[in-house]
Formats: structure tokens, sequence, C-alpha cells
């Protein structure tokens, strides 16, 4: 997944995610999460400071078929499924 501003130039997620939340939510086929996950960088998980890396080079997981929502401050969820390829 890729974070863009509204000029469409690669941002990372500090500056992303000043008034936004990303969040996972498990379709109803993968048992074992039942509430909504927020999801961070792989970066951010392995502890490598924000200023070291590059706009637009952080790494987010996303699983087949699951569902994000986008909660932004001041302004309705945004929610989409992540593309599976069959």
């Amino acid at each position: 997944m890729d974070i863009v501003d509204n000029k469409g130039l690669p941002v990372n997620s500090n500056y992303a995610f000043r008034d936004f939340v990303l969040f996972c939510e498990s379709p109803l086929q993968i048992p074992g999460i039942s509430q909504p996950i927020p999801i961070f960088s792989l970066e951010r998980g392995f502890g490598i400071p924000q200023e070291k890396i590059l706009p637009g080079e952080e790494r987010f997981i996303l699983v087949e078929g699951h569902v994000c929502r986008l909660q932004r401050r001041g302004k309705q969820d945004f929610t989409f499924t992540v593309p599976t390829r069959f």
C-alpha cells in the first residue's frame, strides 16, 4: 500500500496519519480477529526512526480480502477491501 498526499507525492505515515488512523477488519471466513486492528508499517514495528525512512518507502502488510477502514478526523470513515488475485 502506498500513501500519497493530495498532489500524488509519496509520504510516510508520520505525515499522513497525523489526522488519520487505518484499521484492518477480518473478513468472516478468517477467524481469530474480532475487533479492528490498527495497521502500522513494518519499519515502525522494527523501531526504525521515522526520519530514517525515505518518503514513500514504508511497507505495510495487508492481507488479501481483508476490509480496511480509514478514519479521518471530522470526516466520514472510508472503507475498502484489499483486492484478491483470484
